[in-house]
Formats: structure tokens, C-alpha cells, sequence
């Protein structure tokens, strides 16, 4: 960064304790920052599930049927004010980006200077004339820029470019056409779960790693099998019900890398499941209720990969496999 690690030159003053009462400061500084980003991301999520709701009318106003082009949408009040809404929303979503983005800069640098406070606190031990006082007052400057700017945002003021209504409709098409297409397929998957499910609770467990979909009935009769490992990675959506009875499946190590979303009750379900090893990997984000729950889990690893945002993590005894970027989020809770 420029500056030197080592001033030759003694200056007397203070000893090590004012650096530890500065790594301190840093780490309640640090979670100040990182509370105002939980805050955001659930803000964020909010308008996000707003807009889902808002392709699920539009799937549901057309029903199958070819959807028009923007001209013909326009003509439509109710099929305008459903695009307007979205509008509206994914301008919400790009103007809170930018003060995300300046928190998390401003926790990386307050991260940084905790990690050189302590290699500094380490070192003035064993070497006279650090600048103790310098450092100090330097480094509660930067920490103090960070806060007061945080603590002054408001989003509202953000000025950002809120998508042409083309763009909107293009978004909504694609993703409605995408929805029409998984439940299509879904749809033509159904016996085949049926049929294993009867086979499961025939007692022949031999495809039940080819469901795609968990009813109650079958979830019962899965978790009398009596294996190590369980994977469920085709499954694409979890209820709090079969959540809850998964949780008494006796093995080793549950897989359920096909869930994108994973809602705070049947989150809490899994954390009541006694195993070693949970995967969710293909999970994209987790509200900070469900992170809650999950982080109350008290297995040995916990894979998350696929995870964009979550909310605050407590439980440290368990092994999180995370993505890079958020992994260096959680390092200095």
C-alpha cells in the first residue's frame, strides 16, 4: 500500500494494547458495514421476489399461449401496469447495486487493516519505533470515512438507468418462456416419480437418485433406506413438510444439488437432520431468516458453492464450502 511496515527511530507512546483496542474497532466497524449489506440484500430480495410474482401473472394471463410483441402488450392495461411494475422494480434493483458495491470495497479495505493490525501488533513486540500513534489515527481516519459514508447513503438518491419498457418485456418473455418450458418437462416427469415412489415404498430404492420431484409419501418411505449416502441432486424444489421428514433420514451425507431456492422453513427442517455432510450447491441465494436457521445445523460440512448472497452466519464449528467471493465476506466476523 505504500507505506513502510517498519519506521526506524523510537517514538515513545503507547505499547501494543492500543493496537488490540484498534483490531477491535476495526471488527465492530467491519460488522456495522456488513450489517448495512445483510440489510440491502434482503431489501434487494424483496424487490426480486416482487418481480417473480410479476411473471407469474403474465404467465398466468397468456396461459401457453404465444406471448405478444411489446405493441400488442401496451394495448393491454393490465398486461402494461404488470410491466410497469417490473420496471419499477429492476430500477429499485440497479440503484441499490451501487451502494453494495461501495460497502463492500469499504468492508474488503477494513478487513485488510485488520489483518495488518494484528501482523503490526505481532511485530512491535519484538521491534522498537513502529509509529503507534501515527498508525493509529491514520487507520481510525479511514475507518471513520467508511462508516460516515455508509451511514449517509440513501439509495433513493442514486441516480441509475431504469431499463426501456422493451428491455422489460424481452426479460419478462424469456423468463416466462423458460418457466412455461420446466414445468412442461415436469409435467411429463411426473408418472415416472410416481412410479418410482412405488417402487421405493415397494422397498426397491435402485432409482432413487432419478426423482425429480418429493411428495411427502415417498420422502417417508425413502428414508428407511438405510445407506450412507443419499443424492437427490434432480430434485428441484423442497417443502417444509418433506423437509422435516428428510431431517430422520439416518445416513451420512444428503445431497440436494438440484434446489436453486431454499424458503426459512424448510431451511429450518434441515438443520434438525443428524448427518455429517449437507450439499446445496445449486442454491443461489439464502434470506437472512433461512441463513438463520441453516446456520443452526450442526454437522461437519455444509457445501454452498453455488450461493450469491446470505444472510449473517453464527455457527463456525461446521465446514462452509463456499464461493471465493463470499468466503472472504465472512472472514473477520
Amino acid at each position: 500500500d505504500g507505506r513502510p511496515l517498519i519506521v526506524l527511530g523510537h517514538q515513545p507512546g503507547p505499547s501494543n494494547a492500543d493496537l488490540t483496542d484498534l483490531m477491535t474497532e476495526l471488527a465492530q466497524a467491519r460488522r456495522e458495514l456488513l450489517s448495512k449489506r445483510d440489510e440491502i440484500q434482503t431489501l434487494r430480495a424483496y424487490y426480486q421476489k416482487g418481480i417473480e410474482e410479476e411473471e407469474a401473472k403474465i404467465e398466468a394471463r397468456f396461459n401457453g399461449s404465444r406471448l405478444p410483441d411489446l405493441s400488442e402488450v401496451l394495448k393491454d392495461p393490465g398486461t402494461e401496469l404488470i410491466l410497469k411494475s417490473v420496471q419499477r422494480r429492476l430500477g429499485y434493483i440497479q440503484r441499490i447495486q451501487a451502494p453494495l458495491d461501495m460497502i463492500h470495497a469499504a468492508s474488503e479495505e477494513l478487513l485488510f487493516l485488520q489483518r495488518r493490525t494484528r501482523i503490526y501488533n505481532t511485530l512491535i513486540e519484538h521491534v522498537s519505533g513502529f509509529p503507534v500513534l501515527d498508525y493509529r489515527a491514520e487507520v481510525r481516519r479511514i475507518m471513520t470515512d467508511h462508516l460516515e459514508a455508509v451511514r449517509r447513503l440513501r439509495a433513493d438518491e442514486i441516480e441509475a438507468d431504469t431499463p426501456g419498457l422493451e428491455t422489460v418485456w424481452r426479460r419478462l418473455s424469456e423468463a416466462v418462456t423458460a418457466r412455461a418450458a420446466l414445468n412442461r418437462a415436469k409435467s411429463l416427469r411426473d408418472p415416472r416419480d410416481r412410479a418410482i415412489g412405488k417402487e421405493i415404498c415397494a422397498g426397491n430404492f435402485d432409482q432413487k437418485y432419478q426423482l425429480t420431484a418429493l411428495d411427502s409419501d415417498t420422502a417417508r418411505c425413502l428414508i428407511q433406506w438405510n445407506g450412507k449416502d443419499l443424492y437427490l441432486n434432480d430434485v428441484t424444489a423442497l417443502s417444509p413438510e418433506v423437509a422435516e421428514i428428510l431431517s430422520r433420514w439416518p445416513g451420512e451425507w444428503l445431497s440436494l444439488n438440484g434446489l436453486e431456492a431454499l424458503s426459512p422453513d424448510a431451511a429450518a427442517m434441515l438443520a434438525r437432520w443428524p448427518g455429517r455432510r449437507l450439499s446445496l450447491n445449486g442454491v443461489t441465494r439464502l434470506s437472512p431468516k433461512a441463513t438463520e436457521h441453516l446456520s443452526q445445523w450442526q454437522g461437519e460440512q455444509l457445501e454452498l458453492i453455488g450461493l450469491q448472497a446470505m444472510g449473517r452466519w453464527e455457527n463456525y464449528g461446521t465446514r462452509l464450502f463456499l464461493s471465493e467471493k463470499l468466503q472472504r465476506q465472512l472472514e473477520g466476523r
